[in-house]
């Protein structure tokens, strides 16, 4: 069965609709990092990761609750729980734990190369054949963030921070892939939620095992602030956009958004967290902004 929210609107008009949606994703997707950087200044990666869905669960709960959901089926309980190693567990975790070693403008590298595992995961699933121009402009952007990372000598000798950063990426690609398959046949905002309930158990036993609570109490408002918006909007609100965007535009296409999430990334770290700003960044960001343009063209020839 396919999950249709939005029956009676033309296929131009539903692929614009879900760039927006994609695009306001995106925009929240990329304060992650820079507010799981303030929130291991006191908490440990691995204390972010389960706490900000720990909290996220309780959310879900409550959303569920309010809204009677039904109970997913068997197929989509599983691939609920597939989509949860990347979502629920790697991302958060492991984002959080490169945050520990690396700065935040390290960290974007990630952004770069998700959008590439995720729209690799999403032909798979959907079996899609994309045009090689597709994957060409995709490597192409891809190439250009990392290059630009290069350049500016913010690519080092591999790190601790880095392994962590590629886990993050390969694992949040996985679940991404899924969560947008998922939101064929149930709606998008619920893919997530179950995601969170359904774990909730194992979040809350592995919380108690792990998490040192002296480091809760030594929180300041900032340091609260930052992992309430990780586990609310980072973990919870964003998806449900994200998961509708990619059930109505397709994975391999609405992926390449994420392009331009380095660079949003960049900039908040440039004007809140004291990084250095340049004209390459600006020159580069406008090239990789033509390319997801590209990206999005060719992909369209094939929806």
């Amino acid at each position: 069965m396919t999950y249709s929210s939005s029956p009676n609107i033309t296929p131009d008009s539903q692929a614009n609709t879900a760039v927006l949606l994609g695009l306001l994703s995106v925009f929240a997707f990329s304060l992650t990092l820079p507010f799981s950087k303030i929130a291991v200044q006191v908490l440990t990666g691995l204390e972010v990761g389960l706490l900000r869905s720990l909290i996220g669960g309780v959310m879900a709960m409550i959303i569920l609750l309010i809204k009677y959901c039904a109970l997913p089926n068997r197929q989509q309980i599983i691939r609920l729980y597939l989509g949860s190693l990347g979502i629920i567990y790697g991302f958060p975790i492991f984002s959080s734990l490169a945050m520990k070693t690396v700065p935040v403008s390290h960290g974007a590298i990630v952004l770069a190369i998700l959008p590439l595992s995720t729209a690799m995961f999403g032909v798979r699933l959907s079996k899609k054949v994309m045009p090689l121009a597709f994957w060409i402009w995709s490597i192409v952007g891809a190439l250009l963030v990392i290059g630009y990372v290069v350049m500016t000598k913010d690519l080092q000798s591999l790190v601790l921070g880095d392994i962590y950063l590629a886990l993050a990426v390969i694992l949040a690609g996985f679940g991404y892939a899924q969560s947008g398959q998922l939101s064929q046949s149930m709606p998008g905002w619920q893919v997530i939620c179950w995601m969170l309930v359904l774990n909730f158990p194992i979040i809350l036993g592995l919380s108690l095992a792990l998490v040192d609570f002296s480091h809760i109490n030594m929180m300041k408002a900032s340091h609260i602030g930052a992992l309430l918006f990780l586990a609310s909007v980072s973990g919870l609100f964003g998806f449900f956009s994200w998961n509708k965007a990619l059930a109505m535009g397709g994975i391999a296409t609405i992926s390449q958004l994420q392009l331009l999430q380095t660079f949003l990334t960049y900039g908040v770290a440039v004007l809140f967290m004291g990084e250095q700003w340049s004209w390459l960044s600006l020159i580069i960001c406008l090239l990789v902004v033509a390319t997801v343009y590209q990206t999005q063209k060719t992909a369209r020839q094939v929806s």
